[in-house]
């Protein structure tokens, strides 16, 4: 559903950033489309690896970029991005009204943000207790979950309008938003 969202935006763009990229797997998707792609974590460790996956998959329009996650400014000037990738991310930040407020300063007029969050309802609940219990994953999901989908839905609406929205599967919510 993140790719349908991101297939329907203009291709002849120039810069996505994907914030919160982790190991840069959606990143080789943007890569592909996007003429420089840039990610951002405040993991050095996964983006040492994301770097790997994506110099193994022969990319060389990105940049990897680590910042603090105290920080308060991203380090990209006044509406220079066409679009933001942000999945998954949001419900774990501690300062969501001053991400959002960077996302709006950052984003091009006509760019886009692509928001996926947890809904966190009974199947994702579910879904987390299953994949926990079978050890898939060393600790629960939502355990370090700070914002829900109400806050990051709610914040997120005073400075972008929801362009095209579903829930995948019960339990995540996916937008493609534009700026207000």
């Amino acid at each position: 559903m993140v790719f349908d969202l991101l297939e329907s935006t203009d291709s002849n763009n120039n810069l996505a950033v994907d914030f919160g990229c982790q190991r840069g797997l959606l990143m080789t998707y943007l890569c592909s489309k996007y003429k420089k792609v840039i990610g951002v974590d405040i993991n050095k460790e996964v983006l040492d690896d994301a770097d790997k996956i994506l110099k193994n998959e022969n990319l060389n329009n990105y940049r990897l970029i680590e910042i603090d996650k105290n920080s308060k400014k991203l380090p990209f000037k006044d509406k220079s991005v066409d679009i933001i990738a942000c999945t998954d991310v949001l419900e774990h930040v501690h300062n969501l009204d001053e991400v959002l407020k960077e996302f709006s300063r950052i984003l091009k007029k006509t760019g886009y943000l692509v928001l996926s969050v947890p809904t966190e309802n009974l199947f994702y609940r579910l879904g987390n207790l299953v994949d926990y219990k079978l050890c898939f994953s060393k600790k629960s999901v939502d355990a370090d979950h700070i914002n829900n989908i109400s806050e990051i839905k709610t914040k997120s609406s005073s400075d972008f309008k929801v362009f095209r929205s579903k829930n995948l599967l019960f339990c995540f919510w996916i937008a493609l938003l534009r700026r207000k």
